[in-house]
């Protein structure tokens, strides 16, 4: 996930995108504030990628989602 190429992010976004929606509206049951918040999760994990190590991104975003 340090890699600077888009495809990271295109990776990362495929593959947790789905679960991490469906985590946010089993607690929101609205569709558009979880793709909201979904899509800022995946952006900042992007943008930190460098200096946060995540053990669990379910964590990370649970994190994320309290805060």
């Amino acid at each position: 996930m340090e890699t600077d190429d888009e495809s990271g992010l295109k990776l990362i976004y495929d593959q947790y995108w789905e679960q991490l929606y469906l985590a946010a509206f089993s607690i929101l049951r609205d569709a558009d504030p979880c793709k909201d918040i979904v899509q800022d999760v995946l952006l900042r994990l992007w943008i930190r990628r460098v200096k946060v190590k995540i053990d669990s991104l379910k964590s990370y975003y649970i994190r994320f989602f309290m805060s």
